[in-house]
């Protein structure tokens, strides 16, 4: 049995989170054994995510910074 890891970008999580919504990027980031982070957004969001407390906080935080970061890429393009 391998060991699947996952290099996600914020490109990546923008694209599967606009086409396919929140539910979509946790199940695509949980689905790895190992994720490796290649921007400080992702690192971020990761933290987030991986963070203790309210579970529906954590989703929301993430799916704003998401959101934002979707809106800031597509304002710069």
């Amino acid at each position: 049995m391998g060991f699947h890891k996952r290099y996600i970008s914020e490109d990546q999580v923008c694209y599967r989170y606009t086409h396919y919504g929140m539910e979509e990027v946790l199940k695509w980031i949980r689905s790895a054994d190992a994720i490796i982070c290649t921007d400080p957004f992702t690192m971020e969001l990761t933290d987030v995510l991986d963070s203790e407390g309210d579970k529906t906080k954590i989703w929301n935080k993430a799916s704003e910074m998401i959101a934002m970061k979707s809106l800031e890429m597509e304002k710069n393009s």
